[in-house]
């Protein structure tokens, strides 16, 4: 079904379909461990993210980091001090 609204919606079908998806609320966990060690950047933890899924780009990794870390502020768990990211005290 998905696929016949991609096709009628001219949209290309992607190629690449990731096998092991991260599960709800595995991308948080990663991040909050990535930030037990300090400070870091959007892309360090995208590369903690990374590694655990290698199917994914390292910009994908990188936008998943961004999108939990945005998350996490709103909820009060991070704060994000210019481009480094910390757990909030």
């Amino acid at each position: 079904m998905a696929q016949a609204l991609l096709i009628i919606r001219n949209v290309p079908i992607p190629r690449i379909r990731q096998d092991q998806p991260l599960k709800r609320g595995q991308t948080r966990a990663i991040v909050l461990l990535a930030l037990r060690d300090g400070p870091k950047t959007t892309a360090q933890i995208g590369q903690d993210i990374a590694k655990l899924r290698p199917t994914i780009t390292p910009r994908q990794a990188a936008q998943r980091a961004y999108s939990a870390l945005d998350r996490l502020m709103v909820a009060g768990a991070v704060v994000g001090a210019g481009r480094l990211w910390g757990l909030a005290r």
